[in-house]
């Protein structure tokens, strides 16, 4: 039997170990020939057998792996809801460079000043569990799923050095001692920064590559045991032959076998 393609829209991916831990938890099913994850749209292509495995696995073993995924697409475009619930507002920026700023300051400029000392860790404490929330909720959920990646790696050296700083004011060594709370205040404000930018930069690439998608025709002829069928692309598989009739966009990539043009 032919193998089938879908593409499955999938949040939470934001580095490269994200992408190889969900074509990992998607290979890892029987019957599943290729999956390829995009970071930039999103999502996962994947070739497999459809008398060996549904759908549906795919959509439970990415939300296994500690990643979300709406539901089927044959599109480029991923669920901007559940994308965008994974991401860094605007809003939410602003408020992240309202609470580390303070931090950052007094732990520059004003070290010795005993009430910034407190000053600073309850506005890291609030950086920490409301603006920088999504990070933590993230690296928790990898984690817990046995699939470390970034996020868990910031996560731990922003609390490590959080804590220390905490059980160090709170109950002071005799001697000396430093606190270190603009080090996981700045550390969120630069991580969290680069978040926004690369969702900023991931929402255009795919509306252009959406654009581009709408100038393919709806329907292609194919030739199939000589006849002259009409599909819509999305149905187009490897080594079929396409008719392109004069005047005719160009639909798929392909090699010229008869005939000649001029593009």
């Amino acid at each position: 039997m032919k193998p089938s393609v879908v593409t499955l829209p999938v949040a939470g991916m934001t580095c490269a170990s994200c992408v190889s831990a969900v074509e990992k938890a998607v290979k890892s099913l029987d019957g599943v020939k290729e999956a390829n994850a995009n970071l930039a749209l999103g999502n996962v292509s994947i070739v497999f057998d459809p008398e060996k495995v549904s759908q549906e696995s795919f959509v439970q073993k990415i939300i296994e792996a500690g990643y979300q995924s709406p539901g089927m697409t044959g599109e480029f475009s991923t669920n901007k809801s559940s994308q965008r619930a994974n991401e860094i507002g605007d809003r939410q920026l602003l408020w992240v460079y309202i609470l580390a700023t303070p931090v950052a300051l007094l732990g520059m400029f004003y070290h010795s000043y005993s009430p910034g000392h407190y000053l600073s860790f309850i506005l890291t404490a609030l950086l920490i569990v409301f603006p920088a929330r999504v990070l933590f909720v993230r690296a928790w959920s990898q984690l817990r799923h046995r699939a470390p990646a970034m996020d868990l790696l910031v996560a731990l050296s922003t609390l490590t050095a959080f804590f220390y700083s905490g059980i160090t004011l709170w109950l002071p060594p005799s001697g000396t001692y430093h606190l270190w709370f603009e080090t996981p205040a700045m550390l969120l404000a630069f991580v969290l920064t680069g978040r926004f930018l690369e969702a900023k930069a991931r929402h255009r690439s795919v509306e252009a590559v959406n654009s581009l998608k709408h100038l393919q025709p709806e329907l292609i002829t194919v030739i199939r045991n000589g006849e002259h069928i009409s599909l819509p692309a999305t149905q187009v598989a490897m080594h079929d032959r396409v008719l392109i009739k004069p005047f005719e966009i160009i639909p798929v990539d392909g090699t010229i076998l008869k005939g000649e043009t001029e593009i």
